[in-house]
């Protein structure tokens, strides 16, 4: 979740904008983002957590996670 809150105030939005998540990787990370996704979704104010490729206007950046890239994008709702 950290990463997100880093990139939600990266693409300037107000603490209060709900937004859509976005991410890809591998397998493993699609486990974990799967059997989180309650608290991932409520601690960055999402509506939505879905695997994919970024949608057009999302702020994107690829991240180092545990040693695997994985891309994650955000969008307000």
């Amino acid at each position: 979740t950290s990463k997100v809150q880093t990139m939600r105030k990266e693409a300037g939005f107000d603490v209060t904008d709900r937004i859509e998540v976005t991410y890809d990787g591998d397998d493993a990370l699609a486990a974990a983002v799967e059997a989180y996704r309650p608290m991932i979704a409520q601690g960055v104010l999402a509506l939505s957590v879905t695997r994919g490729d970024a949608p057009d206007g999302a702020f994107a950046q690829t991240w180092d996670v545990n040693g695997k890239q994985a891309t994650l994008s955000v969008r307000r709702a």
